[in-house]
């Protein structure tokens, strides 16, 4: 492997060797150069020739001059440890860093220790930037990054990985056996053709009096359910969201509370339902076509006194909508 490219790709926060399970063991590779070529040239910086890495290093290395934190840091939860840039008069002051899980506005100080690592002279100005390494002990998870100094404010999130990946607790067994299953293919009295959070907890129930110790289930993260053509679950456009078709419907309170607002929609339901349960494979997309728009017309026939969760599933629904304007065009 070149030293030029491998650089680079390390810079870009690129692997450049990797592991997998071969023939009971494991095995360590390193990446081509071509391989690495293709990633750094995907990311935006040239890398055809020795020249191209040079200036994209350059360009690297004054791009982060440039601004004072990276838009996210990821690290190991045995090695936390962020950089930040900041004018030489800063750090002569207090720099205290603070910490909340994301999405939360709690935030508490951490116990960071600072280390100068390289200087750089632009103009009149000096700046600095230090090495930071986070004394607490912090969980595997996502969390948001506020520095302050004496000029203002700076902020970042920081990605704590785990160590390794996760394992099942064997608890002394030398084996281990349960179901492998899709949800949305299970089927029950109560279901609407689809299997639900119902089904599900009624399969580990199963499960545990059979003496088993896992299921091996689908991801069941939201889909674009608009474009049911689309229904795969491996195919998912959001980790905050569950998929709304395994919603038991007819365990949720308000759906109880409303039932005198939603006997019109009763027979039409219950045909649907009876055609679906008919068949003994069914296609997903027409799950998810169908489930989608009965689990709309629901909520509209949901009585005036629960305005509150209407209120709630319009500021979702006008979420969603902003979230597909600004990034549907990657998917």
């Amino acid at each position: 492997m070149s030293e030029l490219i491998k650089t680079l790709a390390e810079k870009l926060n690129i692997s450049t060797t990797y592991t997998y399970m071969a023939g009971g063991g494991v095995k360590e590779c390193t990446a081509s150069d071509d391989l690495l070529r293709f990633l750094i040239e995907d990311m935006g910086y040239s890398a055809k020739s020795d020249e191209d890495i040079e200036k994209s290093l350059e360009r690297l290395e004054k791009r982060r001059w440039q601004k004072a934190m990276d838009a996210i840091y990821v690290c190991r939860e045995n090695k936390l440890c962020f950089d930040i840039v900041l004018r030489e008069e800063e750090i002569g002051s207090n720099v205290d860093v603070f910490y909340s899980k994301e999405g939360l506005e709690d935030f508490l100080k951490l116990n960071v220790e600072f280390k100068p690592a390289e200087k750089k002279q632009d103009g009149h100005s000096a700046y600095v930037r230090l090495e930071a390494k986070i004394l607490n002990k912090l969980k595997p998870d996502y969390y948001e990054l506020k520095v302050k100094t004496i000029k203002g404010e700076y902020h970042s999130v920081l990605a704590v990985a785990p160590l390794q990946c996760y394992a099942l607790d064997k608890k002394g067994k030398e084996k281990l056996f349960g179901f492998a299953m899709q949800l949305y293919s299970l089927k029950s009295k109560h279901n609407w053709g689809v299997g639900d959070f119902s089904d599900l907890r009624q399969a580990i129930e199963l499960l545990a009096d059979s003496g088993g110790d896992v299921i091996g289930l689908n991801p069941l993260n939201v889909l674009l359910n608009d474009y049911p053509e689309a229904a795969s679950p491996y195919a998912s456009i959001s980790r905050l969201f569950l998929n709304p078709i395994y919603i038991d419907v007819e365990n949720v309170p308000e759906y109880q509370k409303g039932i005198k607002m939603l006997l019109p929609l009763m027979p039409l339901r219950q045909k649907k339902i009876l055609i679906i349960r008919q068949f003994i494979t069914l296609r997903l997309k027409h799950c998810a076509l169908f489930m989608s728009a009965l689990s709309i017309k629901v909520i509209r026939r949901m009585p005036k006194n629960l305005r509150n969760l209407r209120i709630k599933t319009r500021e979702i629904c006008s979420a969603w909508l902003c979230f597909k304007q600004l990034h549907m065009s990657a998917f």
